[in-house]
């Protein structure tokens, strides 16, 4: 679905919530449900002793469990959030909390979307297993580096290094949830599951995607992807020669592990293997993988400079369409300034963007 869109209650739609999508952080709350909202668990380091966030505490994530015969359908969401790789940049990044630590995070969060338990604005998944992966290694989960050489980036522990483990977190959580624990249903049970993410989520999503997505199917999974925003088409020549040198300096400074196939075919200049778009175009993406992805994004467009020209911002649209329509498995794309779409309001129900009366979620 490529085009014009209706979002319900409003002519000039923007995003709800945070612009990475994140549980607890927009206005829809989860209106009638009746199950428990997602309960924290953070990943077992003397079994999986990489699995850390940037300051060296545990990976985390939070589970619902499905309901009845939907406990063995599977949503697992990568959070986004941004990224550093420079060491100016990482060391404001440290300041920051829960986007580099699972330290003081709560037991229990809510979520909207994708991951909402409310059959209104959620009919299809509402009752499915959720799991949301905390995003605390600032490497769009990729990371594989210990310590790069960032000095005294925590003012309470100046000799914690700055590690970027996001690939770590990754398989330990899904080890994790492979294995039987009490309270909730097991991932090497499961017969669907939905890999999905937002924003800087999303690149990790790509990432990760066919590799976590064989070994789910190695235990009888269908395993599909659900990539939420992070993809755009053809960029101005300075623009893209900027997100090159950013793509270089992040392959190197997370030692960045991605996807085998786009390695494969790029031995020297891996860091190729960070762009969205190379992913779907040169068909490194083996796995099915749905991509919603607003023409207007505003997030996409500030972070580009190029909100003032119009017909900077048409081509971005352009480009947007091109690709998805070449390339996409499927797509949903409407112009209403969203920068994402599934774990927020406008995913479905009556707050849904809509494109030809249909929802995201639809």
């Amino acid at each position: 679905a490529l085009g014009a869109c209706t979002p319900s209650g409003s002519s000039d739609a923007g995003p709800t919530g945070s612009t990475d999508g994140a549980p607890g952080d927009s206005s829809g709350a989860d209106v009638g449900a009746t199950r428990s909202r997602l309960q924290l668990a953070v990943v077992d380091l003397d079994r999986f002793p990489d699995a850390t966030c940037n300051d060296g505490s545990p990976g985390a994530f939070y589970v619902q469990p499905g309901v009845g015969e939907d406990a063995d359908r599977w949503v697992i969401w990568f959070q986004g959030g941004g990224y550093c790789s420079a060491e100016d940049r990482c060391r404001a990044r440290a300041m920051e909390g829960s986007k580099v630590s699972s330290i003081g995070l709560p037991e229990t969060t809510s979520a909207e979307g994708i991951l909402s338990p409310d059959p209104a604005v959620n009919p299809t998944f509402a009752t499915w297993t959720h799991v949301r992966l905390h995003y605390c290694s600032s490497d769009r989960w990729t990371g594989q580096r210990t310590d790069p050489g960032f000095a005294e980036l925590f003012p309470s522990d100046p000799s914690q290094p700055f590690s970027f483990h996001g690939r770590f977190i990754v398989d330990a959580i899904v080890s994790t949830l492979l294995e039987p624990a009490p309270g909730r249903p097991t991932l090497s049970d499961a017969s669907e599951v939905i890999l999905t993410g937002s924003s800087g989520g999303a690149h990790g999503l790509r990432a990760n995607l066919d590799r976590v997505g064989a070994a789910l199917g190695d235990h009888g999974a269908a395993v599909v992807g659900l990539s939420d925003a992070g993809l755009f088409g053809e960029l101005p020549p300075a623009a893209e020669a900027t997100e090159d040198e950013e793509r270089r300096s992040a392959f190197t400074t997370w030692d960045a592990a991605l996807d085998d196939s786009c390695l494969t075919a790029h031995p020297t200049d891996g860091w190729r293997c960070l762009d969205a778009a190379r992913l779907r175009t040169a068909g490194h993406l083996a796995t099915p993988t749905f991509f919603a992805s607003d023409q207007l994004d505003p997030v996409e467009i500030e972070r580009l400079g190029i909100g003032g020209d119009p017909d900077a911002v048409d081509a971005f649209g352009r480009g947007v369409r091109e690709r998805l329509r070449a390339h996409a498995d499927g797509a949903f794309a409407p112009r209403a300034r969203d920068h994402v779409i599934v774990t927020t309001g406008r995913f479905g129900g009556a707050r849904a963007t809509r494109i030809e009366g249909r929802s995201l979620e639809e």
